[in-house]
């Protein structure tokens, strides 16, 4: 079962924030009020790019943090396998250390974790 206002697709409990929008570090909280599961998205294939892409209508964050320019982890500790980052990002990796996706192409920029963004959080459902 998923979390009352979640979602479930493909063996997964999905929360969409909408219109909502908070910092990176709180978003990552909510998520994890929904769940100590959950985490910010991971993203690990452009199938699941494109998903994603499709499915939101904002930019949201997903849960990639820029440790140093070419150093990434996700927040779910899966592998980095995949990334889609926009031309000459990331970029200011000094103050820009989160990273969201773009509606528009779906391509990632790297931003100051203390913008305010709508969000995905998923965790996979045990249940299934």
């Amino acid at each position: 079962m998923c979390p009352e206002d979640w979602y479930f697709f493909d063996g997964m409990c999905w929360y969409f924030s909408g219109t909502g929008k908070i910092p990176w570090q709180s978003a990552q909280d909510m998520c994890q009020e929904g769940s100590p599961y959950a985490n910010l998205l991971s993203i690990h294939s452009q199938s699941d790019n494109d998903f994603v892409q499709r499915v939101s209508n904002t930019n949201p964050w997903i849960g990639l943090q820029i440790d140093s320019q070419d150093d990434y982890h996700w927040l779910d500790d899966s592998v980095v396998d995949f990334t889609n980052w926009k031309n000459n990002e990331p970029n200011n990796i000094d103050s820009e250390k989160c990273t969201a996706l773009s509606h528009g192409n779906g391509k990632w920029t790297s931003e100051d974790c203390q913008k305010d963004k709508s969000f995905i959080c998923r965790f996979k459902n045990s249940k299934t």
